[in-house]
């Protein structure tokens, strides 16, 4: 009986270990950086923040987790932001196309965010 526990807990283990580590690489794949689309530029840093900016002008910044091809955004300030609950978090299947980064809609009650990120090839940034 001792045999079987270990050997439960060690296959537990493994799996547990190869479940994070394929997670870790999923989030890992997440191209954090900054995107521009139109006026609008698109940034993830590496701390699970993103900002929306146009011009020099914060719009939105909020918080970003990401799950496999999954992002999900919750806005916290700015003047375009969706603040609150019935109004947070919008959920969008990521996806790096050629160097666009694309979001198609999963699930969002804020249309003003579905205009402002989905559906669109956000490419990286370029310094003016």
């Amino acid at each position: 009986m001792t045999t079987n526990r270990s050997a439960s807990l060690g296959l537990a283990l493994s799996v547990f270990a190869f479940a994070a580590a394929h997670t870790r690489s999923a989030t890992d794949r997440f191209p954090v950086g900054s995107y521009d689309s139109d006026a609008y530029t698109l940034t993830f840093d590496t701390t699970g923040t993103f900002r929306y900016v146009k011009g020099d002008q914060l719009m939105v910044q909020g918080k970003y987790v990401v799950h496999d091809s999954t992002v999900v955004l919750t806005d916290e300030r700015g003047p375009d932001a969706c603040v609150g609950g019935d109004r947070n978090p919008g959920s969008y299947r990521w996806e790096l196309v050629r160097s666009a980064l694309w979001f198609r809609l999963i699930h969002d009650p804020c249309p003003d965010r579905v205009r402002g990120v989905a559906d669109q090839g956000w490419q990286p940034h370029k310094p003016h």
